[in-house]
Formats: structure tokens, sequence, C-alpha cells
């Protein structure tokens, strides 16, 4: 009886001793932590939600194209609830949604200007467009 007391005060003061020396700065390096959680790294601050609604890039390549022919068009925005693409002339087009970076196929019949809307919850906006030229088809 003697020695299983004799172990469990071992083995309390072990407990003790390991909480001393190695979990005591864990659990502080672990509130530190929380109180002053790392920066993203800079070519992650698209992340970073005090920067707000932004668009991240909007862009057609090519920029030009003959009649018939396809251009993609990328878009990227950052803390936003809502996104949509409006093509004047043509109205807004499908499969537009908030995300980081996504391409859409578009084969404009004419010169378009693509305007992106992005918004968030608190209803801001942030709008950028741009325009693909589309020229007459090459003659055979």
């Amino acid at each position: 009886m003697r020695s299983a007391v004799l172990a469990v005060r071992l083995l309390v003061l072990a407990l003790a001793a390991y909480l001393i020396f190695e979990g005591l700065p864990a659990l502080q390096k672990l509130r530190q932590a929380r109180r002053n959680p790392p920066k993203p790294p800079p070519e992650f601050e698209w992340v970073d939600k005090t920067k707000g609604l932004r668009i991240l890039h909007f862009y057609a390549t090519p920029g030009a194209i003959r009649r018939g022919q396809e251009v993609s068009l990328c878009y990227g925005v950052a803390q936003a609830a809502k996104a949509r693409i409006e093509a004047e002339p043509g109205g807004l087009l499908s499969g537009v949604w908030p995300t980081f970076n996504r391409c859409l196929i578009v084969t404009p019949r004419r010169d378009t200007r693509y305007t992106l809307t992005a918004e968030d919850d608190s209803g801001a906006r942030r709008q950028l467009s741009l325009e693909v030229t589309v020229l007459p088809p090459e003659k055979k």
C-alpha cells in the first residue's frame, strides 16, 4: 500500500516538474501568439481582412481579337459577398461569383466594355472596367 502511495506522489511530482519546465512556457507562448497573431507575408496580403473589399485583378487576354475569336476574362476579388460582370452591350455574364481568381471565356461580337462590380456585406462597392476591341475578320 505504501509503495502505491509513493508511486502516486512521484507521478504527481513528475507532472508538476513537467508543467513548470515544459508546459508553462508552451502555454505562455500560446497566449502570446493569441494576443499578437502573426501578420500574413506580403505575397498573401490579399487575405488580410483589415484591408476590406478589394478588386485584386480584372483583365482580358488578348485585349483585341478578330470577330469570332475567344477572350479570357479574368478577375479576382477579396472580402466580397457578391460579384458580377456586366457586358455593354449585352447584359450580365453568368458564372460569376466572389473568388480570388477566376477566368471566363467570352466571344464578343463587337467592341465590348466589361464592368466588374464587387460588393461586401455592408453594401460597400468597388467597380473596375475594361474594353475588348473586336476587329473585323481577316479577308482571305
